[in-house]
C-alpha cells in the first residue's frame, strides 16, 4: 500500500515527501542495507545479515517491476573511480521495455517492443 512507501522530509523539515523509486534505490545503497525495515517487518537471520552491503559497492544496482517506469542514474562511490549504475526497470508485460547495460562503460539503452493491449485481438489470434 502507498502508506508503506519510503519518504523523506522537505528541506524545511515539515512535510514528508514520497521518494521516487530511483531515490529509494539510491538510499538503500547509501545506507548499505537492501532491506532497511528488517528485522522489524521482515524476518532476518540474526547473526550474519545477508541484506547488508559491507563489501565494495556494486557496479550495477537495479530494481524490477517499477511502477514509475524506466529511470537510471550513475552515482559516484567513496573509492577512487568507484561508480554504481542505478536502474529502475519497468514491468515488461506492461511497457514492452528491455534495459541493456554495457558492462564496460555502464551505459544504458532501452529497447521498446510493441505491447498489444487489446485482449480481444489476442484471444482471437489464439483461437485461430
Amino acid at each position: 500500500s502507498s502508506e508503506n512507501k519510503a519518504s523523506a522530509e522537505d528541506t524545511d523539515g515539515s512535510t514528508p515527501q514520497r521518494l521516487t523509486e530511483l531515490e529509494a534505490l539510491e538510499q538503500t545503497l547509501r545506507w548499505g542495507h537492501l532491506c532497511p525495515t528488517g528485522p522489524d517487518r521482515v524476518g532476518m537471520i540474526p547473526l550474519d545479515d545477508p541484506m547488508v552491503i559491507d563489501k565494495a559497492m556494486p557496479h550495477i544496482y537495479f530494481c524490477g517491476n517499477c511502477e514509475e517506469g524506466f529511470a537510471t542514474k550513475l552515482i559516484d562511490g567513496e573509492g577512487e573511480g568507484e561508480k554504481t549504475r542505478l536502474i529502475c526497470i519497468p514491468k515488461f508485460s506492461d511497457t514492452g521495455e528491455v534495459v541493456l547495460v554495457n558492462l564496460k562503460t555502464l551505459d544504458v539503452e532501452v529497447l521498446r517492443f510493441k505491447v498489444d493491449d487489446d485482449d480481444e485481438s489476442q484471444e482471437q489470434q489464439q483461437q485461430d
